[in-house]
């Protein structure tokens, strides 16, 4: 008897065209953020 035991596929299947998609959106959404943020400091900084 050989001790030798195939290892279990267990990836996760990705589709990655959604994957993409939503990371634009992420993308999207910090570069608003940052803009934001931006604002307020230069508002709190008086210039």
């Amino acid at each position: 008897m050989s001790s030798y035991a195939e290892a279990k596929e267990n990836r996760e299947v990705v589709n990655i065209a959604k994957l993409n998609a939503e990371l634009k959106i992420t993308v999207a959404k910090i570069d608003r953020l940052r803009a934001d943020i931006d604002a307020i400091v230069l508002e709190i900084e008086g210039t």
